[in-house]
């Protein structure tokens, strides 16, 4: 691994630390009533694509995740939530993930970058 594929790397582990910390915070995530759950939550999303980012590269995946983990921990520290409580979430969540990378991946090979429109359409789903 490069110097380039560590700073790259460095990033992401940096955009889902910050989405999975402040991703639930009120104007972040649309709500939906009754129960004012997250419509669409942001760090699944920026982790999965994360993943397909590294498809192969499993080291690197699982460090992605494991940084998502320490992002649920964080936020359970930060915001006074219980650290068990949203690492159960965030095993949760990041299983939500891993599912739709292996999906779109398997589904369109490990090139899948949603630059073709049926890989945006069916990303977007």
């Amino acid at each position: 691994m490069g110097a380039r594929d560590l700073r790259a790397d460095i990033a992401w582990w940096a955009l889902i630390a910050a989405a999975v910390v402040f991703g639930d915070l009120d104007g972040v995530a649309p709500r939906a009533p009754p129960d004012n759950v997250a419509v669409l939550w942001i760090p699944n999303a920026v982790l999965a694509v994360a993943l397909i980012r590294r498809a192969g590269a499993w080291a690197r995946s699982a460090a992605m995740i494991a940084v998502f983990m320490l992002g649920f921990a964080a936020r359970g520290v930060l915001f006074g939530d219980s650290v068990p409580v949203q690492l159960a979430f965030g095993a949760v969540d990041a299983v939500e993930a891993i599912l739709v990378a292996v999906a779109l991946t398997w589904t369109f090979g490990a090139g899948f970058q949603f630059d073709k429109p049926l890989e945006a359409v069916v990303g977007a789903v």
